[in-house]
């Protein structure tokens, strides 16, 4: 696949054919073009690993969080964990700064999803280079959502709006921890939204790792996150 132009040689202005040339085009191994393709390989096959492990590190983290908030609401009684809940001071702090690392990776995954979908539509021919790789960028998950839905790219719009989520995790998962001082229906109004939350989460890490799998297709050589790396793969480099 081709992304933009590509060179074009005239064989009149071809410069000469020096020593060195000659001596890397008897040895493959030598040639630059030969190692760049190995960097290549190397890089295609470890990158989509890494994407990999980090969204098995993120599942499993929503999954200790949601067994966190599970275990406290439904299990009830003097246990070893409630009791360490309970006397733990800064329990509040530390749901709180869970939320925030999780609000953290989804930021990221968004805007994975927001670079790449110009690209992926550009690659199934289904859209032209206004609505493609001309398109001007948001740069939050909040001022992405709508133009995401404008352009119907909607799963782009579903991971923003995952994406937007956290936010209001973190301000929910905050009051999960019962105070006497605190109103009862408020308590249950933040359980069951931080609950709800992370099984949205849950439901959705699957979904984008299948989204990264079907990039691989693609074959791009890097990712167009730079300015620099867009005009490279623009010139066929």
């Amino acid at each position: 696949m081709r992304y933009g132009i590509g060179d074009v040689i005239d064989p009149s202005a071809r410069p000469r054919q020096t020593h060195e040339d000659e001596q890397n085009s008897l040895h493959p191994t030598r040639r630059s073009g030969y190692l760049t393709g190995k960097k290549f390989e190397l890089w295609f096959r470890v990158k989509p690993l890494k994407a990999f492990l980090m969204d098995t590190i993120l599942l499993l983290a929503i999954f200790t969080l949601l067994a966190v908030l599970f275990t406290y609401y439904f299990v009830s009684g003097a246990n070893a964990f409630n009791n360490s809940f309970w006397s733990n001071p800064v329990r509040r702090f530390v749901l709180t700064f869970s939320a925030s690392v999780l609000d953290a990776r989804w930021k990221h995954l968004e805007r994975e999803v927001r670079i790449m979908t110009p690209y992926r539509r550009l690659h199934a021919e289904s859209a032209s280079a206004c609505s493609t790789i001309l398109v001007t960028q948001n740069g939050t998950a909040i001022s992405s959502f709508a133009p995401a839905l404008l352009r119907r790219n909607f799963f782009h719009a579903f991971v923003a709006l995952i994406a937007i989520l956290p936010d209001l995790l973190i301000i929910f998962i905050g009051g999960v921890p019962y105070s006497p001082a605190q109103v009862l229906e408020v308590y249950y109004t933040r359980t069951y939204t931080s609950i709800t939350i992370l099984y949205l989460m849950v439901a959705s890490v699957p979904v984008v790792v299948a989204w990264r799998l079907q990039n691989l297709r693609t074959k791009m050589p890097r990712e167009p996150d730079t300015l620099l790396a867009v005009w490279m793969m623009m010139c066929s480099e």
